[in-house]
Parts: C-alpha cells; structure tokens; sequence
C-alpha cells in the first residue's frame, strides 16, 4: 500500500459501525435480518470495509459478495453516518451504490466486477474468505429471494423434483418387480391359493438357512 492507502485503511477501520449508544446497533439488526452468528456478522462488517477500501483505491467499478452487499444496503438506511461521517471522513469521497438494470449484458458485467474485485483482494489482503466470498458466477441470489421474519414463519426447504421422480421412480420398480414375480408364481401354480403365492414370495426374502427353518416349521 502507499502512504495515502495506508491512511484511508486506518480512517475506514477505525470507523464504528455500531452507535454506542443504540440499545439495538447495527449489528444487531443485521445479525437479526440475516439469521446470522455474532461473530459471523462481525467477520462479514470487517470484510465489507475491506470492501470499501478497495472501491476507495480502485480505477474501475467493483462487485461485493452477496453478504457484503447486504451490509452495504444495511449501511445505506443509516445515511448520515453513511455519506458524512463513513463516506465524507473515512473515505474522502462519496461512494455510490449502483443498482443492476438487469438483463444478460448487466449480468456479464456484474460477473466480470466480481471477478476484479476478488483479483484486486488476493493483491492486497491474500485469499478472501469462502464463506463470505463466493465463488464467481453469473447470478448470486433468485428474483424470488424473499426476506422473511423467522419469528412468524417457518422456512422449509422445498423438495427437488428431480429427487421426488427418483423416488416414484424406485417405488414403481419394485411394485413392476413384485407384480412380475406374482404373475409368475400363477403360472408355475396355479393352483395354489393366493395366501399361498404371497408365503411363496414372503419365502424369497429369506436367506437360505432361514428358508430350511422355515420349511421345518410348516411340514
């Protein structure tokens, strides 16, 4: 870093998020609002001012993770701490958050930001955390992504369908195999009862030393 990085890195860090005089901090709202741990809130505040540090330095446009970009749109709704005392005194500048038009173009160049801003991050700091910095990829959350309040509903993982017709699948299988084995139990013995047909498949299930048992007990 040069003297002048040196010194907007300081100015950021030194930067407290949390109001010490709020009885509900910044923090704790996002700790709320995402489900997230103490310490894993902390982590991903101290790698979004990482974040910010490189926007700061940088000559193009960076891309944040998703978590990191959830704290900068937390940061936002504070925007007297955010545009004074954040982005006028820490920062020197202001600096803007610019929203996706949408579309495969916005996409690219969202996926091509994200990948300079993990280049720009291994320069300066080594390897980003996985769990806070993903991998690159071309979409980082669903246009259904919903917030909800976990203290209302219940979240429950919906099903893949791919899953459900493997199992309806499997289950149709085995009902195709015990039907065959039934149609040709008929055949061989026709005059056998159907109580008898279902003994003779009860009987298939068995392991060759319980099959001798069993026939000991029914002579």
């Amino acid at each position: 870093m040069t003297p002048d990085q040196k010194a907007t890195y300081g100015r950021i860090f030194q930067f407290e998020i949390d109001d010490p005089a709020s009885l509900h901090p910044f923090s704790a709202k996002l700790s709320e609002a995402y489900g997230w741990s103490q310490s894993h809130t902390h982590r991903v505040i101290y790698e979004y001012k990482r974040f910010m540090f490189l926007v700061a330095i940088a000559p193009h446009p960076l891309s944040p993770s998703a978590a990191v970009d959830r704290v900068w749109h937390q940061h936002l709704l504070y925007s007297h701490a955010y545009w004074e005392d954040f982005c006028g005194k820490a920062i020197g500048r202001p600096i803007h958050h610019q929203l996706s038009k949408g579309g495969t173009a916005e996409g690219i160049k969202h996926y091509q930001q994200y990948c300079q801003t993990l280049t720009l991050y291994r320069h300066y700091f080594g390897n980003p955390p996985p769990d806070i910095w993903h991998f690159p990829k071309l979409k980082t959350e669903s246009p259904t992504c919903q917030w909800i309040d976990k203290k209302d509903y219940w979240t429950i993982r919906k099903p893949h369908l791919r899953s459900i017709f493997q199992t309806l699948r499997n289950k149709s299988s085995l009902i195709i195999y015990h039907s065959s084995l039934a149609l040709r139990d008929r055949q061989r013995h026709p005059q056998i009862p159907i109580l008898g047909r279902q003994h003779l498949h009860s009987r298939r299930l068995l392991q060759p030393g319980q099959m001798h048992h069993q026939r000991h007990l029914h002579l």
